[in-house]
Order: C-alpha cells, then structure tokens, then sequence
C-alpha cells in the first residue's frame, strides 16, 4: 500500500493527469518505471519486421526537420558489437514541448504509448554513414530512440559524456488482451508488471478492443536477469492471475488475460449547485477511482489491491470506470469536488453510480484571462494560489478556449489571492503571472472579471558578494513575503553573485531575502518590492570537525549530532546551524562530521543515541571564531561506549505485527519511536533503555532496562464487543464504521519519530467495519478512554456522514453501545448539521 500512481511517462505527459490522484501517499497503485536504457544482453544477428503502434495516434501535424538551439551529437551502434549503425531514424523530444498543454486525448496518447508519441513529435533525424546525428537539448535533459530494420534502442544524452551512445537491440512487442469471465473484451484496464521481489509496474492501459501491445518490449528489462516477469491486468479491487513472459523473447500469439467478475462504476462531477461541471476548466481533465476510504487510513486491501484508475471526463461531466471488482468500498474525486465514497459493484447491482460534488463552503474563482496584448489566454493550464487558513496552497485550472476560467479553490480564507500560470515545464522566461491584492474571497463565486497574465516585473536585484567584493560560489537564495502571503517568484543567480527575482508582487510590499552558502554566515536582509540595487555581503564563518570513534555494530541513523549556541544571542540565532556535513571515512569505527558557516561565539556538541534524558558525549565551551575551533576533545569523542539493542519481537500464531508496528523508547520529557521491519528492530544506547512494543490488535508490551538482545512476546489485546444502534430511517445498504481515537491523559509526552512528532495516544487509533448485524468487534492496545466515530457512508443521496461520542472506557468487559439519535440523523441527513453527537 502506499504506492502512488504515475502512469507510463510520470515526468511528462502524465502531468496533465496526475493531479486526480489526491491522497498522496495513502492511495495504493503503481510507481512505474518508463524505459531508460535497453537490455544488456546479447543479441543475434537478423532483422524483424517493424512493429505496430500500441494505439492509433491523434492526428497531428508533421514535425519539422531544422533545429534551432543548443543540439548534442549521438552515436547509434548495435548492441551485440557496437557497429555503427548509418540511416538509422532518430526521435527526441522538440524543446518546445509543453506537455502541460496537451489536449487530453494526446495526453492519453502519450501516457498510453510514450515511445509512440515521441515518434509522433519529434523532428525527422536520421544518422549519417558513420552512424552520428545531432539531437536538440529539450528542458531538463534528452532522452533519445533510434530504429532502423526491426532494431530499436533508447540512449540518455549528457553534454559532460565525451560520447553518447544509443545501443540498439532486436525489436520486440508484447501483445497483451483482457477478457472479462464471459470473454467479453475489457477496456481501460491496467497491463502491469511483477518481478520477484519488486513491487508492480503499470506499463499501459487496454484500448476499446480490450487490448494493449507494447512496443519494444526488451526496453523494460534493465538486464537479462530482469527479462522475465509475470504480467497481470489490475482493476480497483482485483487483478487476474499472471502470465509468465520473457521480454527478451515475447511469444508472438496474444497474452490472454482473464479478469474476475466486475462491474462500472460512473463517476458524476456537480459543482455545489447540482449542476454537472465542465471538464474544459479542470487542470486535470480526468477523475480517479480507488479502492477504500482515504479518510479512514489505510485501506483494508493487501499489496497492490487498492490500484487507483483513471478516467476521462465527458462533456456531461461524468467519467465512466468500466472494470472495479464487485464488493470493494470505492472513493472518487477530480478537481477539487469532494471525494465521495460509496459500497462498490455487486451481483445484484452491477452498475453504481458516485457523485462528487464541490462544497457549499468552497470559494469558486470564475473571470477571462487575456495576454498582455488584450489576446484570450486560451487553452492553458495555471495555478491558482491562496492562503488556506494560515498555510498558502494550490491548485490548477484551465481556460477555455476564450480565456475563461472556473476554479475551486477550497474553503480558501484570507483577503488576497495570487494567480499564477503554471510554467514549470516550461523556460523561466515563458513564466507568466498576475497578482490580485487585496481581493476578499467569499463562499461561492467571486467574479474576477479580466485578468491580465503578464511576464514577471522585477521584484529584487542585486549582487551578493563576499565582504571583500568577490563572488560567492553556491548561493542559496529565498525571498518571501514578510506578510506571510503568497509569491510566485523566480530567482537566478549568475556566475558573477548577480542576482534578480521576478514575480507579480506590487512595489513597496515589504519583503526578506535569506541567503546562505557553504562556509559563509547566513544573511537576511529585509527591503521593499521593486529594489534593484541590494548588495549582500557574506562574511566567512568558523567550522567545527568532530571525530567520533563509534561501535561499528551500532546503526548510524540511530546516532543524532547536535551543535547548539550557548552564548547571549538573538532568538532568530539560537537555532542548531545547519546540519552536520558526514565526511567519508573508509574505517567503520569512526564518524567525522564538520559544521561550517558559524558566526562567532560558544557553542556545545552533543552525541546522543536511543539515550533520551542525557546525551551520551557532550563538550561544553567550544570556541568559535573566523577560523576552525581548535579544541583538542573534538579530536576523540570516543561514542563506543554507545551499544546496539537489538528488540525481537514475536506473536502468537505465528501472525508478523503490521507495517504500523512500533518500538517506542520511554524517557522522561520526550519519547522516541522505532518502526519494527520484519518483526526487529535495532536501537543504540550507552544506557540501559525503557521501551514498550505497540501493535494494532495487540496488546502494549512494556520492557524495562531493555539491554542487547531483548525478546518480546505479544499478546492479542482484549477484544471489546461494540454494538451501533441505527435509527429507523437510515436505509439498510448505508454502510457504518467506526473510528476508535484514543485521548490524551496527564503524563502523556510528545513521541518523535523521523516524520515529526505526535501525541502518543495517536499510536491508540483503531478502525473497524461494523457488519450488517450492526456489532464489531475492536482490540486496542492501550487501556484509556477513546471518542468513537460512526462514519455513515451513504448510496441515495450520495454522502458521507460523520458523528461522534463524548468517549468510552477500552478495553470494556461489557459491550459497548453506539447509538445514532433518530434526530440527529435527519438533521445531518438535511445538511442543518456539520457534525452529531452519538451515545
């Protein structure tokens, strides 16, 4: 779980796609790898015939032969002996290109069959008698194909290689075909890849016919030994059994794919009037369906289950998923209506529909954007960002093809939005924007009127140089609104220490430039917008070398290095400078680290490991001045005395604690946390540690003065019995889970862990599916008092309602009783009501 779905060519095409998929990391998929180089093996003599395209490309005007811009040579051989190979057809990607901009069916073209589009695009290139052609430098880097008599192979061109090579392989196609179980053909359907040990690879996507061939197959395997893969066809919820195939060496005949029973799912997009939206004003013209509820964590299905889908939205606003295995909870979204969950297909009911509708409460941004010369801004993506309560955030949109737009932009509060076009893609110089001060957005549509998109205006310029006038190598540079609110800006820096930010703020808005740099003291410097004369004098600081001498058994993420200021300084300076640099070092029993850039004073070292209320080595009164610290204990900090603990941990039947199985280490102020990999965990300490093991249906397992090699037993925890009284009215198909969330008690400390820190009650959270018999049974491994959240997921009318208790006592002996009001269900059922209380 956790995989996030980037379709064939995630870099590029799929940009105009990807935003439908809006749980990140929490919707399971995919992550695919699109071909960089083709396989290593040998391969004999002999040509094949040219194979077809995958699906029939949009029509599109032919590419033109002259390259303007910087251009690279390539040399194309033969991969068995590496021949040149002359008349050869070269594709690469035009500079150009604006895949942002793709109407959506070249987008899907090119998500579909990236080779093929590539194709399409490209200038017409071919080889000369030695085999060499110059390709155009596109954007970030190039990534080139050459073909010639059934030979094809791809090479990834860098202007630092003295040659750049594109080997060429014997050409091969896989055919694929999905089936439903009455062999009915299956469209859009995922073709995806497993490999022993690695997670799937979706490759492609079945066409009307229920088929998918992918052109040059062998492109997929990074080596012989990686040839072979089992393909299945994935829907939300299920997949068929696989086939073994070679890459290398595809069977010619079509690979048959049988799915399990499924039905259709219609997505319908309604703005918060009930009206259908209009799919030419979403960034990403396209909806997505995944299996499970994002809002209830991670989804009950195991491996790769849970793949999200894709489809396009029609002109009537709804999205048709044709393949979802039956029986599987659903949840849809695109642009920014609200995710909608329903119970997905059945026997019974092959066919659901879900709408996801925007909320009542979302500010709706609708105007025409024009060029700076008065022209329609037509047919374009941009980015609309605003302050969400005190965050700034983001989404996109499109005009149409007069300029007009229609944006959701959430429950956006604050009195000033910033409109930006999305130029990501595109040179620094194409970034175009407009800047609305001082507007308030209200719930509902606010009428922008005519917007002028325009090139940047300078909004800082200057140079930033040493304090004795020379340039300074590897700037970092950051400039921000003082006000907090949002700024599109761009910065470039020359060779020189010249620098210049552009973007859309107003002159005379109060601003701060940060600037730092390897060795130098960090700068602020706060100016106004519009000044173009700032000059920024960094002044070399002092540096502290640590050499550690460590146990080579202890895991080095275990071991934190701080440096703190101890004298009399600013709030703003008594920050840990930037991190420690690790210098590398050949002898596993020594650690040396360097800190650089610090302005004078004294400052205090500390080691620590899993030790949670005293660091395990600490130097106090290290002097720093311009120069290196010349203390003499920084020479031999010796941590060896820092031992691993190793925690096993081990449970009854045979069943492995869960990916949300944890070691915490208990100290006094502040706890830390450990994930268990494969029932282990490896900690260090120069003490002996209090820890306890935390599973999801187990019961908490406290360990004392834990020291070397620590076995713990788990045990299930108590089981509760949990009863949910429903009113009369509520319609027997409404599906009903709960939420245990455990409260903070007195004594409770925050846990750190590497993603932040968080209450310790919040490793207490439970969820369960309550059956059609109305009782669940729920296991939490803490006894504490819990708030219980009775999550009501809804078919007619489509919804999802949310009611609460006031808390409950787990575990309990006696069952616990969950009572839904028969009034506050009609007060929430009418919308009179954000949230109910249950008893």
């Amino acid at each position: 779980m956790g995989r996030t779905l980037n379709l064939t060519l995630a870099a590029l095409a799929v940009s105009a796609l990807a935003g439908v998929v809006w749980w990140a990391g929490a919707g399971a998929g995919f992550a695919p790898a699109p071909p960089t180089a083709p396989a290593t093996a040998p391969k004999p003599e002999g040509t094949a015939p040219p194979v077809e395209a995958s699906i029939v490309a949009p029509a599109r005007e032919a590419a033109v032969a002259p390259l303007d811009g910087a251009t690279v040579e390539v040399l194309v051989v033969r991969g068995n002996d590496e021949a040149p190979v002359p008349n050869a057809a070269v594709w690469a990607w035009p500079p150009g290109l604006r895949f942002e901009d793709l109407p959506p069916e070249e987008a899907e073209f090119a998500t579909r069959d990236p080779h093929g589009f590539r194709e399409q695009v490209s200038p017409r290139l071919a080889t000369d008698a030695q085999g060499r052609c110059r390709v155009p430098l596109a954007g970030r880097g190039t990534q080139v194909a050459a073909g010639v008599d059934g030979w094809w192979g791809t090479g990834a061109v860098n202007t630092s290689r003295e040659r750049n090579l594109v080997r060429l392989d014997r050409d091969n196609a896989l055919r694929v075909r999905v089936v439903g179980v009455a062999r009915e053909p299956v469209a859009a359907v995922h073709v995806v890849f497993r490999r022993d040990g690695a997670r799937g690879e979706s490759v492609g996507v079945t066409d009307g016919e229920g088929r998918f061939v992918l052109r040059h197959s062998q492109a997929w395997s990074a080596s012989a030994a990686e040839s072979v893969v089992r393909v299945h066809a994935v829907v939300p919820g299920g997949e068929s059994l696989g086939a073994e195939v070679d890459l290398a060496a595809p069977p010619s005949n079509e690979v048959v794919l049988t799915l399990p029973a499924c039905g259709r799912v219609v997505v319908s997009l309604r703005d918060a009037r009930d009206g259908a939206l209009d799919p030419r004003y979403l960034g990403s013209p396209a909806a997505g369906l995944v299996v499970g509820d994002p809002s209830s964590g991670p989804f009950p299905l195991a491996r790769d289950e849970g793949v999200s889908a894709i489809a396009i939205v029609g002109p009537d606003g709804r999205a048709t998923f044709g393949a979802v295995t039956l029986g599987v909870p659903v949840t849809a979204r695109a642009g920014f209506a609200r995710s909608a969950t329903e119970v997905g297909p059945t026997m019974r009911r092959p066919e659901v529909a879900i709408v996801a509708r925007e909320g009542a409460d979302d500010v709706v941004l609708v105007g025409t954007l024009l060029t700076g010369e008065g022209r329609p801004f037509a047919g374009r993506r941009f980015t609309v960002e605003c302050r969400r309560g005190s965050a700034p955030s983001s989404v996109t949109g499109r005009t149409d093809d007069e300029g007009a737009f229609r944006v959701d932009v959430g429950p956006c509060a604050g009195d000033g939005a910033s409109l930006v076009f999305d130029g990501r893609s595109a040179p620094k110089s194409d970034r175009l924007s407009v800047m609305l001060e001082g507007r308030t957005l209200v719930a509902g549509v606010n009428d922008l009127g005519e917007l002028r998109i325009v090139a940047p205006r300078p909004v800082a310029a200057g140079r930033i140089v040493t304090d004795t006038g020379e340039p300074v190598p590897g700037v970092w540079l950051n400039v921000r609104r003082i006000d907090g609110a949002p700024a599109s800006l761009t910065e470039t820096i020359r060779a020189d220490g010249a620098f210049v930010v552009d973007g859309a703020i107003a002159e005379g808005v109060p601003m701060r430039l940060s600037v730092s740099a390897r060795s130098f003291v960090a700068t602020d410097l706060v100016f106004t917008a519009g000044s173009t004369d700032l000059r920024v004098e960094l002044r070399r600081g002092g540096s502290i070398d640590v050499a550690a001498f460590v146990d080579p058994a202890v895991p080095r993420e275990r071991l934190q290095f701080l440096l703190r200021r101890t004298d009399a300084v600013t709030p703003a300076r008594a920050a840990t400078p930037e991190p420690a640099e690790p210098l590398a070092s050949t002898d596993p029993g020594r650690c040396e680290l360097r800190w650089r850039g610090l302005e004078s004073g004294e400052y205090r070292f500390e080691a620590w490991g899993d030790d949670l209320d005293a660091p395990a080595l600490a130097f106090a009164g290290l002097r720093v001045d311009n120069g290196p610290c010349a203390d003499a204990r920084l020479g031999c900090a010796d941590l060896r005395h820092v031992r691993p603990i190793e925690v096993v941990v081990s449970a009854p039947e045979a069943i492995a604690p869960g990916p949300r199985a944890s070691v915490v280490v208990r100290g006094r102020e502040r706890w830390r946390v450990a994930q268990l990999v494969g029932g282990r965990a490896l900690l260090a300490s120069s003490t002996p540690l209090d820890l306890f093991v935390v599973a999801p249906g187990f019961a908490a397992k406290a360990v004392d003065r834990a020291v070397g090699m620590c076995a713990v037993a788990l045990e299930p925890a108590p089981e509760t019995r949990v009863r949910v009284v429903k009113p009369t009215s509520m319609p027997a198909e409404a599906v009903v889970s709960l939420r245990f969330v455990a409260r903070a008690e007195a004594g409770d400390v925050r846990v750190d862990s590497a993603g932040g820190s968080y209450d310790i009650a919040q490793l207490a959270t439970e969820t369960v599916s309550v059956g059609a018999a109305g009782a669940a049974t729920v296991r939490v491994p803490f006894a504490r008092t819990y708030d219980v959240e009775a999550h009501v997921t809804l078919r007619d009318p489509p919804g999802r309602l949310v009611f609460e208790t006031s808390g409950v006592r787990l575990p309990s002996t006696d069952e616990v009783r969950v009572e839904i009001l028969e009034e506050d269900w009609a007060a929430r059922l009418s919308g009179s009501a954000s949230k109910q209380r249950i008893r």
